[in-house]
């Protein structure tokens, strides 16, 4: 069985210097399994959280959303400026976010999708269900922080963050595992444009 999610592209705009190199250095998803990190995600804003899916399913699934962006239209800007930290001191698993200044079009679009996935309860880690019934548009800049990791990346954070951005895709994302192979490979991924009117 394989797994999916849907989730917002975004194209950085106004991106400060200093971004990148921390991204390139905090934002690594670690796999215990096999003691790696993987390269950062691209920078997007995770609209359903992983759930478990057929073929025969995301078939629908796609077909549905095709017709969904067909007739959708909208520009939506995005501005990231204030902190989210969320430290995790039990699991040594910490998080650095920057919250979405205007959460209203982007709250109204995970809606949106929620409607076409809402069936489906089958979430590969039930514990990510209140990211998406809390939905905070974020974009993470930091995981899998071990305690002092997490301490050393907040004292590197500038004091004032602004990072302007639109919203250029959609994405469907059908893969077999978590690793960055899978995630990056086209055939897995079917992309809705966003018009920008």
């Amino acid at each position: 069985m394989k797994f999916f999610a849907i989730y917002i592209n975004v194209e950085i705009t106004e991106k400060p210097d200093w971004l990148d190199g921390f991204r390139n250095k905090y934002d690594l998803e670690y796999h215990a399994d096999t003691d790696t990190f993987d390269v950062p995600y691209d920078a997007h804003i995770t609209l359903t959280q992983p759930r478990f899916i057929t073929d025969s399913e995301a078939t629908i699934l796609r077909t549905e959303l095709t017709k969904f962006f067909e007739n959708y239209s909208g520009k939506i800007e995005i501005e990231f400026s204030g902190l989210h930290l969320d430290r995790q001191d039990a699991t040594d698993n910490g998080c650095i976010m920057l919250d979405s200044t205007n959460k209203d079009e982007l709250s109204k679009l995970q809606l949106k999708m929620l409607n076409f996935v809402r069936e489906n309860n089958s979430f590969c880690d039930i514990t990510h269900k209140p990211y998406e019934d809390n939905f905070i548009p974020h974009l993470t800049i930091g995981r899998d922080l071990s305690k002092s990791r997490f301490d050393k990346a907040i004292s590197e954070l500038p004091d004032k963050i602004q990072i302007k951005a639109t919203v250029s895709e959609v994405i469907l994302a059908v893969v077999r595992d978590e690793s960055a192979a899978e995630r990056k490979d086209p055939k897995n991924l079917t992309v809705y444009r966003i018009t920008n009117n």
